[in-house]
């Protein structure tokens, strides 16, 4: 079986399934054939996407007004952070801590009730010919869309085929059995850290704790219980040199990000 679309969105991550959901949403006549895929089943899903603190800014809600706050396990009101020399900076904020997993398959189900289609399956390639992409699935199925776009994560294999580089590290997060101050998110700042920081955001009755993955990583004292360990290749800053091709024409084209 073959499907046919206008647009083809791979990864139903929080790019993915937002850009499948305005692509829909923003289709006023309903002339537009919208496609997303997922390779991960419902609970695998629901597991990978738990690799976040999981914290929001309220103006998040602005950008996707038409995604209506869901899913909120509490009101974030304050920022602490801890640089070295015992220097200590409180901010207020307006945000929440959410269900990552169970908002962005609400934007999904969404997406679906728009009359999005939804396939449970595994990019693994895509040629361009006569100005159609044909998209390959690891069952062997085919799509031809007009559109392609690349949610597929911080190992974007479409972003690869293209030959966009793009900056990636690895992440590792703790949920710990130990109750933090609720209304409130901590960042620790250190030079351990090699320009990135530690996390500490509260998640109902328990916290998680968060930093890069370096080879001290391990040593890093966690108070409380650790009830869950997660790791990911976290996607960072904009595009390093990198060629591309435009596949409506054929003609490539180099783009270097000056730092």
């Amino acid at each position: 079986m073959r499907t046919k679309c206008d647009v083809l969105v791979v990864g139903a991550g929080p790019a993915g399934s937002s850009a499948a959901f305005f692509s829909k949403f923003l289709d006023e006549d309903d002339k537009r054939e919208v496609c997303l895929i997922e390779r991960l089943d419902n609970q695998k899903y629901l597991n990978y996407h738990e690799m976040c603190g999981e914290g929001v800014s309220d103006d998040l809600f602005s950008d996707i007004s038409h995604i209506k706050p869901s899913c909120i396990i509490e009101k974030i009101r304050k920022v602490r952070e801890y640089w070295p020399g015992d220097i200590e900076i409180k901010t207020t904020m307006n945000g929440y801590i959410i269900d990552r997993p169970l908002f962005l398959k609400g934007i999904v189900d969404q997406y679906v009730k728009l009359g999005g289609k939804y396939i449970q399956n595994s990019f693994v390639d895509f040629i361009e010919k006569e100005g159609e992409i044909k998209v390959k699935l690891s069952d062997g199925e085919f799509v031809k869309t007009k559109y392609l776009i690349a949610a597929d994560g911080a190992n974007s294999l479409i972003r690869k085929k293209l030959g966009i580089k793009g900056r990636v590290k690895p992440f590792i997060q703790n949920v710990v059995d130990k109750e933090t101050k609720h209304d409130t998110l901590i960042f620790e700042y250190d030079e351990k850290w090699k320009g990135d920081y530690k996390w500490e955001f509260p998640h109902g009755e328990t916290t998680k704790v968060g930093f890069p993955f370096l080879k001290h990583s391990d040593s890093e004292k966690i108070e409380g219980t650790i009830l869950a360990t997660h790791t990911r290749m976290v996607g960072f800053g904009g595009l390093e040199i990198y060629k591309a091709y435009d596949l409506s024409n054929r003609v490539g084209w180099k783009y270097g990000n000056q730092m």
